[in-house]
C-alpha cells in the first residue's frame, strides 16, 4: 500500500520535473542542496552532545536528502546538463570518481587484499565441506 501511494505522488512530481527548463531543473536540484547540506553538517554536530536527537535529525536529513537530492538529480538531469557549467561540473566529477575507482582497484593493495579474500573463502568452504562429510 506505502508503495503505490509512493508512485502515485511520486510519478506526477519527477513527471513535473523532467517537464522543466534547464534552468529551472538546476534550481530544482540546487536550491535543496543548498538547504540540506549545512543541516546534515549541523546534525553531525549535534550527535557528539545528545547522541540520540542528533542521530534522529542526521538520519531524517538523509533520508530527506535521498529523496530531494538524489531522484530529483536522477529526473532533471538532462535538462541540467544543457547548461554549459553544470554539464562540465559533472563531467569533471564523473571523471573524477572514474580514474579513483581505477587507481584503487589496480592498486598493488587492493590485489592483495582482493587475494586474500579469495583464498580466506577458499578456506571457509573446504572448512564447511569437511564439518558436512563429518556429520
Amino acid at each position: 500500500a506505502l508503495r503505490e501511494i509512493a508512485a502515485r505522488l511520486y510519478r506526477p512530481y519527477f513527471a513535473f520535473l523532467r517537464s522543466l527548463p534547464p534552468l529551472w531543473a538546476t534550481l530544482s536540484i540546487a536550491l535543496p542542496l543548498a538547504v540540506l547540506e549545512p543541516a546534515k553538517l549541523y546534525a553531525t554536530i549535534l550527535t557528539v552532545k545528545p547522541p540520540r536527537s542528533g542521530l534522529v535529525l542526521l538520519l531524517f536529513l538523509h533520508a530527506l536528502s535521498f529523496v530531494l537530492i538524489d531522484k530529483t538529480w536522477a529526473a532533471v538531469r538532462p535538462q541540467s546538463r544543457k547548461i554549459w557549467l553544470v554539464s562540465r561540473a559533472h563531467a569533471w566529477i564523473w571523471l573524477n570518481v572514474s580514474y579513483g575507482k581505477y587507481w584503487v582497484t589496480s592498486s598493488p593493495a587492493y590485489r592483495a587484499m582482493k587475494r586474500w579474500l579469495h583464498e580466506a573463502r577458499r578456506a571457509f568452504y573446504r572448512w564447511r565441506a569437511q564439518i558436512a562429510a563429518r556429520g
